[in-house]
């Protein structure tokens, strides 16, 4: 899978984020390894993507930070990834306008089946490079998409077996991607949400992390002007409707956020949606309860959850381009 690249064909946007190494893994590797073609600097504990498409644009067509061109499912998106800090495997997800769906990695021939989830391990300070390939369900238009790229690290660990929560474990990306010129110049129209907006029960009159998502059902800690951090782990039954609490924060005044949860890795509906709209009221939290349902099968899952804000606005190289994860619990179905 080695790929020579010039500047002039693609763009790559590396994207470096610092995260806790509590989530290790070392079993064999499932993807090819190969040398990162672009320098680039890492330090202790960090990872670095860069996500690019090397179909060629036009000319006279500007490339755009994180946006992507691509003009069919056939066409991969190549993946460059680098990790440092320890051993440890990671489960990549893929959200097509903010709803999962399945991919398929490897050059013709590898890895055939499409996935809604592909997991693979890293040894420390090692580089890879992959094609990824979105699904061919997806059907091409002269729209403007959202893709969201989630890296978790430690599928193969719970939460409930760790010191402490922690709401930093991987890494997210947003990208705009679009099938035609037109749409990649942001001359036609960006994708919209097909749910309604959903209104939160409460604003809590003060700031606190972006995503926190609970069971402080009475928001005690409210009181305080904290929101309450999940446990490590809670165990429930198969099927069971488990009530949550939602906190989601507009300290930076983004007015609109989306949020999307998985359970186990795999999108799980709030309010019977895929996802869920909120408009934000500044400087405040937006708060409320939602239920989820338990997988049916017993054993332990984990529950993340994604917020995005502006999530349907076209990137613009600030933080709201950076989705944001709550804190990692488990769910111990029995």
């Amino acid at each position: 899978m080695k790929a020579r690249v010039t500047e002039k064909e693609i763009i790559v946007i590396f994207i470096l984020m610092f995260f806790v190494t509590v989530f290790t893994g070392c079993n064999q590797s499932e993807v090819v390894k190969d040398k990162y073609p672009y320098p680039v600097v890492i330090d202790k504990g960090s990872i670095a993507t860069g996500i690019y498409a090397s179909t060629t644009l036009p000319e006279g067509i500007p490339q755009l930070q994180n946006s992507l061109f691509i003009t069919n499912t056939n066409e991969p998106i190549s993946i460059l990834f680098h990790q440092h800090g320890k051993n440890r495997k990671f489960v990549l997800c893929v959200f097509f306008d903010y709803i999962q769906t399945r991919f398929r990695v490897g050059s013709q021939g590898e890895y055939l089946d499409y996935l809604d989830k592909y997991v693979f391990e890293m040894n420390d300070n090692e580089q890879i490079e992959f094609p990824l390939f979105l699904s061919p369900d997806i059907v091409p238009d002269n729209k403007t998409h959202k893709l969201l790229l989630s890296f978790i690290a430690g599928p193969d660990e719970y939460a409930a077996d760790k010191n402490d929560v922690t709401s930093e474990y991987g890494h997210v990306s947003l990208f705009d991607l679009s099938f035609s010129p037109e749409a990649y110049s942001r001359t036609t129209e960006i994708v919209e949400p097909i749910y309604p907006l959903s209104e939160q029960d409460n604003d809590l009159p003060f700031d606190h992390l972006d995503v926190v998502i609970n069971t402080d059902y009475a928001n005690d800690a409210a009181h305080y002007q904290w929101i309450k951090e999940p446990d490590k782990e809670y165990a429930v039954k198969t099927n069971e409707a488990l009530a949550l609490m939602y906190n989601i924060s507009d300290s930076l005044r983004y007015s609109e956020a989306i949020l999307l949860i998985t359970i186990g890795y795999r999108q799980e509906p709030i309010f019977n949606q895929k996802y869920a709209v909120f408009h934000l009221k500044p400087d405040c939290v937006a708060n409320g309860k939602f239920f989820v349902t338990t997988p049916s099968v017993p054993g332990k899952y984990e529950f993340i959850a994604y917020v995005v804000y502006h999530p349907f606005r076209y990137t613009s190289g600030t933080k709201a381009d950076v989705p944001s994860t709550c804190y990692r619990f488990t769910l111990n179905v029995g």
